[in-house]
């Protein structure tokens, strides 16, 4: 019996997790090599089924990957797989996100660290998962900011509850398990620091992932010159057509991360108090021969900026922010001269004074 009719004998309820991430890669080579449609199931009724689809799956690809199998689940065992989720006044997202997650049997433990809330988020959130074991609700002893708030879950995720690779994610998206499986599969395929999926927001996202930026292209991208400076900043869409792309940068709304690379580049640089830290990390792991790809064929929705807007609802305030962000970008990391750094900083003020003498115009106007 061929492998497409052993497929087709096994009902689909329990989770195609085992096998992408034990030898996902030797079956797919194996529908290439015999011209088959790679379709492996993607839910079993129980584990007895699971176990003998496994076995036959086994026969069919031979010793070899008997021993890859052995291998990859002594490795297996050692790792943990945190999804940490960063909360600052927004207790409703994470019990929407909680709901949706709590199942997932890729996570060991799902951590909500708390960036100490001017609300009653953590004390809310605290009560109502205190019983659920694999429910961790930790606070910051102050607002650092979002990189400040993820250091200190990622060194709990690694000390406490000893995780190895971690989801980072903000309250307001949503994903799917198969998702986080098929990170974490290319994750231990290219040994990479970051992987990704495509941002939605009703649509997909234009800027999917991006290069490090020049401060030149950073500047233009907050103006109707942007186009101008895209090329140099972003990635064409062709780029995208694989299944998976090496990229410098990917959004900070949802990934997976590799927790030792991670602190081995020190982290989030905590100076930065919000947006841009994306950026850094990036050029950071670049810095350090670390890869980032992004998975092309997955996807996940983001409520962009629901949470922040909560905290920050100013438009031009969130744009001042950024641009403090840049300048200590171009800096601290790009080495800008003075002179540089002196003309980047009156741009960027001339684009914050626009924009706020835009926005009274459109108040009085409405």
């Amino acid at each position: 019996m061929d492998i497409m009719n052993r497929l087709k004998n096994f009902p689909r309820t329990l989770g195609e997790g085992p096998f992408i991430l034990l030898f996902g890669k030797d079956l797919e080579l194996y529908f290439k090599e015999n011209n088959l449609k790679y379709n492996i199931p993607l839910n079993f009724p129980n584990k007895t089924i699971m176990i003998k689809y496994t076995l036959n799956c086994l026969k069919i690809l031979g010793k070899n990957s008997i021993k890859r199998l052995i291998g990859k689940l002594g490795c297996m065992k050692t790792e943990q797989i945190v999804c940490q989720i960063l909360n600052y006044n927004d207790a409703f997202h994470v019990k929407q996100i909680i709901n949706k997650i709590k199942d997932y049997k890729i996570f060991e433990y799902i951590l909500i660290v708390d960036n100490h809330s001017s609300d009653n988020s953590f004390s809310e959130l605290h009560k109502l998962y205190k019983n659920i074991s694999h429910i961790k609700v930790i606070s910051t002893p102050k607002n650092g900011g979002y990189g400040y708030g993820n250091n200190f879950g990622i060194k709990y995720a690694v000390n406490e509850l000893h995780a190895k690779k971690a989801i980072i994610c903000n309250p307001d998206v949503s994903f799917e398990e198969n998702v986080v499986i098929r990170l974490t599969s290319l994750m231990n395929k290219t040994d990479a620091a970051i992987t990704s999926a495509v941002e939605v927001n009703k649509i997909p996202s234009i800027n999917k992932a991006w290069r490090i930026p020049t401060p030149f292209a950073w500047i233009l991208d907050e103006t109707k010159l942007r186009n101008l400076s895209f090329k140099r900043f972003h990635y064409p869409n062709e780029y995208f057509e694989s299944d998976y792309s090496q990229v410098d940068c990917v959004s900070g709304a949802m990934f997976l991360l590799d927790l030792n690379k991670f602190l081995n580049v020190d982290g989030y640089d905590e100076k930065m108090f919000l947006y841009g830290e994306e950026t850094v990390l990036g050029y950071k792991f670049k810095q350090a021969g670390y890869k980032t790809y992004l998975l092309n064929s997955e996807s996940y929705n983001h409520l962009h900026s629901a949470s922040i807007d909560k905290s920050i609802p100013d438009k031009v305030k969130k744009i001042e922010i950024l641009d403090q962000s840049k300048l200590y970008f171009f800096k601290n990391y790009l080495k800008e001269n003075t002179i540089k750094y002196a003309i980047e900083k009156i741009c960027f003020k001339y684009i914050e004074q626009s924009r706020r003498i835009v926005g009274k115009i459109k108040s009085k106007m409405s």
